[in-house]
């Protein structure tokens, strides 16, 4: 479609808002489906053009970008590299092991630990020979 005029442009506009509202709830339909259906963690399904599936996600942590300074003037850049993000795994492993005043310390700044949990993804399925 081609837009010329303000008229072009409002039609568009509209026919986007109206996909895009459908493609929500068909979103929320598939989501909803493989909740009731979901008997294999880790095992994607095609359903159509799309991939929908449950992946677990690890345990981790939640590190805040206002933190970082905190957290480097506090363990003296243990858990800071070179850029400026932490090294989550060895933050976790910390945590872990960390006692309730080191904890009750970084959950004021933020920093806190993630229980794993199953999150729902959908993807568009590739079309065609894979070529762009």
């Amino acid at each position: 479609m081609e837009l010329k005029t303000w008229e072009d442009a409002e039609i568009a506009a509209t026919e986007f808002a109206e996909l895009t509202s459908q493609l929500e709830i068909i979103k929320e339909e598939l989501r909803e489906f493989c909740e009731r259906r979901h008997d294999a963690v880790g095992t994607a399904r095609v359903v159509g053009p799309a991939i929908v599936g449950f992946q677990k996600i690890g345990r981790t942590v939640q590190v805040p970008s206002d933190a970082f300074d905190w957290l480097r003037a506090f363990h003296g850049g243990k858990f800071i590299k070179l850029r400026p993000v932490p090294e989550k795994p060895g933050l976790r492993r910390f945590l872990e092991k960390a006692d309730q005043d080191i904890i009750a310390a970084c959950r004021a700044q933020g920093i806190v630990l993630v229980a794993p949990y199953e999150a729902f993804y959908l993807k568009l399925a590739r079309q065609g020979s894979g070529d762009l």
